[in-house]
């Protein structure tokens, strides 16, 4: 049972290892949607686990980030890591904290993660950018872009690494890779066609999150949001046909995919909430129902024109019909004048 836990860390240290490749080959660079998985993925870490498991994880990236960009560049990024743990503790975000479940929480918990770590670590890589003389004119339109680009990677893994209301059944576990299924084949077909759709690629997929939020909840649509958005930066690395230039671009799609993640979760939540009052209320009729059977008082409810909404056991048997029987009906149709 102990071996579970670890083998799904180890696998998540080797994506957060493999996901430095997205990363920015330097500040000039144009960023994706999954520029910072691997800051994403260290959250989840931090969420899940004590951060003594994961302080070195940050030397591990930068380590592998050298083999293909300036060793100064990969050692900053490495560092921008580092600052992911105290965002986390200033925003009041801990280990054992539960999922967001209302509206509220969800804006707590966006709040405390754009606030705190995605613009400390996005102030950090700017500010070096700047100073290095590597961005021409004003750096906050590329800090504008590592905000959007950090906020993103960090929103969507901090929900899956939270604690959920209840685990998926079997069912919607199937649903749920269906949808990924899908997701993947729909960023087959954008690579088939050989050229970037007339419309933001993301927002093509923005049915597969709905669809994800409403039967899974905020955990689904946000791995569905995880998914795509990694697909979608994947697709974009040359020589693939989706490949986009221009700083205007990126910062559209990266904008639109903030957007379309914080919309995909609340519309999760909501929907959790939907399914909690709905489950609540049925074991309120149900102890209801139960109470006014098992008395041996008899009880009936009627409406305003006189007839029957409930009848108990007790009452049924007094009158020699079903209770069934008896709804809809007045007083004067059961017995005799």
């Amino acid at each position: 049972m102990r071996s579970a836990p670890r083998v799904e860390e180890w696998l998540v240290f080797l994506g957060f290892v493999a996901s430095a490749a997205l990363w920015p080959r330097g500040p000039h660079a144009a960023l994706s949607l999954a520029s910072f998985a691997p800051h994403g993925l260290l959250c989840w870490q931090l969420l899940t686990q004590p951060p003594r498991r994961s302080r070195w994880w940050p030397l591990a990236a930068g380590a592998a980030a050298a083999l293909w960009m300036p060793p100064a560049w990969a050692s900053l990024l490495a560092a921008s890591l580092y600052l992911i743990q105290p965002g986390l503790r200033l925003g009041g975000l801990s280990n054992g904290l539960a999922r967001p479940n209302t509206p509220q929480q969800l804006r707590h918990l966006l709040l405390a993660l754009i606030a705190y770590p995605a613009l400390a670590a996005a102030l950090l890589l700017g500010g070096f950018a700047w100073a290095a003389g590597r961005l021409a004119g004003s750096p906050w339109p590329w800090i504008w872009q590592c905000w959007a680009a950090l906020a993103s990677a960090l929103f969507l893994c901090a929900p899956l690494a939270l604690a959920p209301q209840r685990p998926l059944s079997v069912p919607l576990r199937m649903e749920l890779a269906l949808i990924l299924l899908l997701s993947a084949g729909g960023v087959g077909l954008l690579l088939s066609a050989g050229e970037p759709p007339g419309v933001p690629s993301l927002l093509l997929f923005f049915p597969l999150i709905l669809w994800a939020a409403c039967r899974t909840g905020p955990g689904g649509a946000a791995l569905t949001c995880g998914m795509v958005s990694l697909l979608l930066s994947l697709a974009a690395l040359p020589p693939a046909g989706l490949a986009r230039g221009g700083m205007g671009d990126a910062a559209t799609d990266l904008l639109l995919a903030l957007v379309l993640n914080v919309s995909g979760l609340l519309v999760g939540i909501l929907m959790d909430g939907h399914r909690a009052d709905g489950e609540a209320l049925r074991a309120f009729r149900a102890r209801i129902e139960s109470l006014v059977n098992h008395s041996p008082t008899m009880m009936s409810l009627k409406d305003r024109d006189g007839r029957y909404l409930l009848v108990n056991a007790a009452y049924a048997r007094r009158v020699g019909v079903a209770a069934e029987s008896l709804l809809g009906k007045r007083p004067e149709d059961v017995f005799d004048p």
